[in-house]
């Protein structure tokens, strides 16, 4: 992943999108300033969670959510068709800890080619909704949701989205990656050198399969820290 400014094009859509939504749902929300390109291929997927977090109590917390209080999430879908699953949850005690339970029904939502999808902030607060039984109206809940991919036979799907972020962070001028602090530096030289030895080895006459193989496990642990 890496950080670049807009190109008007980017800025174009951001402003089109931005102004529909404020249209259609007569919303009123800061300008989209972050603009996020999602490839998902066949068996990629994306576990449950919330695109914003709230306490079980319902209170937004800005110091823990890198999203504007109540802006939404605007996703453009261009290519094959994923679908979005929708979970209603709520919040339970056990053990002294509040963990996340399911609360009612899941939704299937396909997202397909040129689909605007639009999950506005209220859907992930925990609040007291009706409409899903007289059991839960008493309790607080909310929707959590994953991306369960597209299909094994389908080819790739692009999510262009679109958030109001408030956070900001430290990126190389020339490559747009997100600087490391000083521990993950010490992790990634580490990895450099193994990697540097290992391709010494592999160029020797004595070469192993199982070389190849470490070198390409240490490639892969590596890529979890940017590269300066």
């Amino acid at each position: 992943m890496c950080i670049r400014d807009k190109t008007q094009e980017m800025r174009m859509l951001s402003d089109y999108i931005y102004h529909y939504i404020k249209s259609i749902l007569n919303y009123s929300f800061h300008p989209f300033n972050v603009l996020v390109i999602h490839v998902i291929r066949p068996l990629q997927r994306t576990p449950l969670h919330s695109d914003s977090t709230y306490s079980p109590d319902g209170n937004f917390n800005i110091a823990s959510n890198s999203q504007q209080q109540d802006s939404p999430v605007a996703i453009f879908v261009i290519g094959d068709t994923r679908i979005l699953k929708f979970r209603l949850m709520r919040y339970k005690l056990e053990n002294g800890k509040q963990i996340k339970v399911p609360a009612g029904p899941s939704v299937d939502i396909p997202l397909v080619h040129g689909t605007l999808f639009i999950l506005l902030a209220s859907d992930e607060r925990p609040m007291h909704r009706s409409g899903y039984g007289d059991d839960i109206r008493s309790i607080l809940t909310f929707w959590n949701h994953e991306n369960k991919g597209i299909g094994v036979h389908d080819n790739i799907s692009f999510g262009v989205t679109l958030r109001t972020c408030v956070h900001q962070m430290e990126v190389h001028n020339t490559t747009g990656l997100k600087k490391m602090t000083p521990s993950e530096e010490r992790a990634a030289h580490k990895y450099v050198e193994q990697i540097a030895i290992l391709d010494n080895w592999c160029a020797s006459q004595e070469k192993r399969r199982d070389d190849f193989d470490l070198r390409s496990r240490l490639v892969t642990a590596m890529d979890t820290y940017y590269k300066p």
